[in-house]
């Protein structure tokens, strides 16, 4: 599966955010942007949306276990 890169997110958390970091991480945005997004409609990127928000609002939904168990504790809310 080609999957984009989201770089920051794939960092430990002791990671020293640099200038030199943050560049590499905005390249990875701009690429992702071109790459997934910009060939894109609208329209099929609202629906992909509503389709995530509709996955949320199961209650047996993974993700949202996840962030209900593990949110809290990782975020202070």
């Amino acid at each position: 599966m080609d999957l984009p890169n989201f770089f920051l997110i794939d960092l430990p958390s002791e990671a020293e955010i640099t200038p030199h970091l943050m560049r590499e991480a905005v390249q990875n945005l701009r690429a992702n942007q071109e790459r997934y997004l910009r060939t894109r409609s609208t329209h099929s990127i609202i629906q992909a949306l509503v389709a995530v928000g509709q996955r949320w609002l199961e209650a047996d939904s993974p993700f949202r276990r996840a962030a209900l168990e593990l949110g809290p504790g990782e975020t202070g809310f």
